[in-house]
């Protein structure tokens, strides 16, 4: 439960700002938005995954909840893309090839 560890804070965002700008990004003409959120979800969803995986490591590092909060802003705020910026340079090259299977024709 997010409310019973020590990163509460990092899921402080409103839910209502993360609602607001997926239903914008949905309903542009523009693709570009779309990405950025699509992208924002699938490192978010890794980046959780891993989060459990190590959470004996995650315990001990002081102040991590600030720490992923920084991390998720990186990632969700439009002036950084950072979202894309990770899939493209860590998960594209390195984890995608693993999961997701060529299409045959």
């Amino acid at each position: 439960c997010c409310c019973c560890s020590s990163s509460c804070a990092a899921h402080a965002p409103p839910l209502s700002w993360y609602i607001g700008n997926v239903g914008q990004a949905i309903e542009s003409k523009s693709k570009d938005d779309d990405t950025q959120w699509l992208t924002y979800w699938v490192v978010y969803g890794v980046f959780n995954i891993m989060e459990h995986a190590m959470a004996f490591v995650v315990m001990m590092i002081p102040y991590y909840g600030l720490f992923k909060m920084g991390f998720l802003i990186f990632c969700y705020h439009p002036n950084t893309m950072g979202a894309t910026r990770i899939y493209t340079i860590v998960l594209k090259p390195y984890v995608v090839p693993y999961i997701v299977r060529e299409k045959k024709e």
